[in-house]
């Protein structure tokens, strides 16, 4: 038994190193823009000065793409068309990587959505042995929150059980706080097991 809780718990430790993993990325993204971006203005202040202001930045494209498709000529035009992982404006990559911004949304639900996976595939299971099943509103709030997430657009379609900040209706929106709450939570079910 006290072998099957390790297990658990060294991968919720792996989904919590990934998690703070990727916020820390999207801070750092967001500094590098930043940097970059002041960097561009001050070259833009010489070069075109129209141009040398955050507004128009905010409508430059931004691909991040290991190749472009090959180019097209139209006339005496080349035009390229930019494919790959993303195609977004300076303006969306700034936004959705600020802190709360979308990303980290995201990459909250989908932690969430990991941790729930692992929990109902592998190590209930383990866990249980040849006893019941493990019980714990917790683990029905997960249940809840991944199926909302996945299949819901999501928006809760009712309430939890024990969760307290998310109400039917509610976008499911994690923050740090919220998915510290929630860890905090699974930890003390998996550790409580006799």
């Amino acid at each position: 038994m006290e072998e099957a809780k390790q297990l658990f718990l060294d991968d919720l430790e792996k989904i919590k190193g990934f998690y703070a993993d990727g916020l820390l990325a999207f801070n750092f993204l967001k500094q590098h823009l930043d940097l970059s971006r002041a960097q561009t203005i001050e070259m833009l202040k010489r070069t075109s000065p129209e141009h040398a202001n955050d507004e128009y930045l905010d409508t430059v494209i931004q691909a991040y793409a290991e190749e472009m498709d090959p180019a097209v000529k139209v006339g005496a035009t080349t035009h390229h068309k930019l494919t790959g992982l993303n195609v977004a404006t300076q303006g969306e990559v700034k936004k959705r990587n600020e802190t709360n911004g979308e990303n980290y949304y995201q990459l909250g639900n989908l932690a969430i959505v990991i941790i729930y996976h692992l929990w109902d595939e592998k190590h209930r299971k383990l866990l249980s042995g040849n006893g019941p099943s493990i019980e714990a509103d917790i683990f029905g709030d997960l249940k809840i929150l991944r199926n909302d997430i996945i299949h819901n657009h999501g928006v809760l379609h009712k309430d939890l059980a024990l969760i307290p900040f998310f109400k039917k209706g509610d976008r499911v929106l994690f923050n740090s706080q919220k998915f510290a709450y929630c860890v905090k939570e699974i930890s003390n079910v998996i550790e409580a097991i006799k």
